[in-house]
């Protein structure tokens, strides 16, 4: 299993069927999340950018999982592999003596 890192755009003006979408997005991202698959979401604050990390098998398979949004067809993308992506949760814990 690999891990890869999406960098997404979308349009500067979306048009209204666009914004209809978000709910039913949010929804898939979040089973995406609880299964393992995405592994981070972040959004840019002016709601320009979006990065996704996400493991999958290969390249095509994160594509098909992207497919796989409801805003997909709003989406311009990139998607590369990581040779890793360090983040707190998978990192040793702390030992503490208090």
């Amino acid at each position: 299993m690999s891990e890869f890192i999406l960098t997404i755009s979308f349009p500067s003006q979306p048009p209204p069927e666009f914004f209809a979408l978000i709910p039913a997005h949010r929804t898939r991202v979040n089973e995406l999340m609880q299964q393992g698959t995405i592994t981070s979401y972040s959004l840019a604050a002016d709601r320009s950018m979006l990065w996704v990390t996400m493991l999958a098998e290969t390249q095509e398979e994160a594509v098909e999982v992207l497919r796989s949004l409801p805003l997909y067809p709003y989406m311009e993308f990139v998607v590369r592999e990581l040779m890793f992506h360090n983040t707190p949760m998978f990192a040793t814990p702390r030992f503490s003596v208090n």
